[in-house]
């Protein structure tokens, strides 16, 4: 018997499809009760809290801190109680040998006067953080010299919109000095601003000055060089003011209808940090910015060099830079 071969294959290939059909989808039923009914049973482990230790110096600091705390597990389970945050002893060295320990002040935090142990550039400072049952945890750090050029700094501009806002902005660039290290760097501007408001007798007071931080509009804040680069920035401010007449006539009639803020002056700062400051503050900003809306974002790990913990223990060296505003109402 003669077989026909092109039309034994066509009915091979649709009885295989059919069988798929059939067959494959029972597969993945099972496959699916499968890990449905094993998840049931799965028994997740839970995670013990740790201690986290954090603390940042510099010759900058009057007072040095290290901040303390228990991590929380992120499945909840019944640890029992913990050792409470002052049973702990808290130690600082340098790298002659000598040793402070940190006072106690409340909640989680411990400090030492500098005046009294001096925080040094370009020396290695030791943590020791331990309690009365023999649990240790330790860090260490470096305290750079500043070296970086001091920046150059545009004049402030400011600019009112329509509504009466007032915006501030203020550029600025610097050179890393090449020393065949890499470098480590953090920058960015905060303003002065005075608040104004009209007083029960229709008179404009002042409540004070505060601070806030401008808003980066160029430029990355936290970055490294390793061959003496020029970075550029720009930073921003807006002043909102809030006027509400209610009567059309142009002049507020309510104590409250008037309040607004002007800018006194801003101060941009640089910071030149070890290796651990750079690394755990990048890593607080990746995770901040990194898109919560991106499928495809990659996970940031917060960056720790405590060991037997988390946390970490850097040190920097920092510079302030006054700009005025050249305003003439100051």
């Amino acid at each position: 018997m003669k077989i026909d071969i092109s039309n034994f294959r066509k009915k091979t290939k649709n009885i295989i499809k059919i069988m798929a059909g059939i067959v494959i989808p029972s597969m993945l039923v099972s496959c699916e009760d499968f890990f449905l009914s094993e998840a049931t049973n799965v028994d997740i482990p839970g995670s013990e809290p740790q201690l986290v230790v954090n603390s940042f110096i510099s010759p900058q600091d009057s007072i040095g801190r290290v901040y303390l705390q228990w991590s929380d597990p992120y499945i909840d389970n019944s640890v029992g109680s913990l050792p409470n945050i002052n049973s702990f002893d808290v130690f600082i060295a340098n790298e002659n040998g000598d040793e402070v320990q940190l006072d106690f002040i409340g909640t989680d935090t411990f400090i030492f006067q500098v005046s009294q142990f001096p925080i040094l550039a370009d020396k290695n400072y030791y943590l020791r953080v331990e309690d009365e049952n023999g649990m240790v945890a330790k860090a260490s750090c470096f305290v750079p010299t500043f070296s970086a050029s001091n920046p150059e700094i545009s004049p402030i501009t400011i600019s009112t919109d329509e509504w009466g806002n007032t915006i501030a902005d203020i550029e600025w660039s610097f050179q890393s000095i090449d020393t065949g290290n890499e470098k480590y760097y953090r920058t960015g501007a905060f303003s002065k601003t005075v608040d104004f408001y009209r007083n029960e007798n229709n008179q404009i007071e002042s409540s004070g000055a505060y601070y806030y931080e401008l808003v980066l509009e160029k430029g990355i804040p936290i970055f490294s060089d390793n061959d003496g680069s020029v970075y550029s920035f720009r930073a921003r401010h807006w002043n909102y003011r809030n006027v509400n007449t209610g009567n059309n006539s142009g002049f507020p009639t309510d104590p409250d209808d008037l309040f607004y803020w002007t800018v006194d002056s801003v101060f941009v700062y640089l910071i030149e940090s070890d290796n651990s400051y750079y690394r755990y503050h990048k890593s607080v900003n990746d995770y901040s910015n990194y898109g919560d809306d991106n499928p495809f974002a990659e996970s940031v790990i917060i960056y720790n060099n405590i060991s037997n913990g988390l946390g970490t223990f850097g040190g920097y060296n920092m510079k302030k830079y006054f700009v005025a505003t050249n305003n003439p109402e100051q």
